[in-house]
């Protein structure tokens, strides 16, 4: 079985929240 890395994406939204976007 090959194991994949899955980079998300850092979405940074207007607010004081960081976002994952995958």
């Amino acid at each position: 079985m090959n194991h994949t890395v899955r980079r998300c994406l850092l979405c940074t939204d207007i607010g004081s929240m960081v976002l994952y976007c995958c």
